[in-house]
């Protein structure tokens, strides 16, 4: 039963912030900042930085990139996600099976994420269809997962992108403190919204 009720409060929360209009400090963020990768690039705030070291060239079958603010050298991501405003982590995944849809591509997105309770999942809090990034189709998963070392609740919004030619899918993942006041969701919404795709 308590775990309905926080569920439900997260849902709440979370659909709560899309009627927000105006976003604490959002203003102060400012985007003059370009990355130029081989299949995308995308515009972040000054100050932060691009960590691709787990990016190993288009052909790789997955690829990573993170979006990350400025960091204190005791930097530990777990414990300290609720005092940034936000997080980006871009993969690239190539498929040996065709997927014609972004519903498709969230299904298979589905299954490779860790949904045990143990490992503070707690659920998936809404899913939207019929979206784009630059024109691709793209299908959105908001998850919440349990930080219980420091009492919060971590929202992750993905965007599931997919190019039908190549069968690439990319998942764009905005992450979050559910104490977040709107600024670090609507700096992920601002990244994720400046990816201009360099292929089809």
């Amino acid at each position: 039963m308590k775990k309905i009720i926080l569920f439900t409060l997260i849902v709440l929360s979370v659909l709560s912030c899309k009627s927000k209009k105006n976003y604490s400090g959002c203003q102060n963020h400012f985007f003059p900042n370009i990355y130029n990768g081989e299949m995308f690039s995308l515009e972040y705030p000054e100050g932060w930085e691009v960590d691709d070291s787990e990016w190993h060239g288009e052909d790789s079958l997955q690829n990573e990139l993170q979006i990350l603010p400025p960091i204190p050298t005791t930097y530990n991501r777990k414990v300290a996600i609720a005092d940034l405003p936000c997080w980006v982590h871009c993969v690239k995944r190539y498929l040996h099976i065709p997927v014609k849809t972004a519903k498709e591509a969230a299904e298979l997105s589905k299954a490779f994420t860790p949904n045990n309770p143990n490992n503070g999942f707690i659920g998936i809090v809404e899913e939207v269809d019929s979206l784009v990034i630059d024109g691709k189709p793209t299908y959105l998963i908001i998850y919440a997962y349990r930080d219980e070392e420091n009492n919060d609740t971590i929202i992750n919004k993905q965007y599931n992108t997919i190019l039908p030619k190549s069968h690439t899918i990319f998942m764009f993942n905005s992450n979050f403190s559910i104490k977040d006041d709107g600024t670090g969701e609507e700096i992920g919404n601002k990244i994720i919204k400046s990816i201009k795709f360099k292929t089809e």
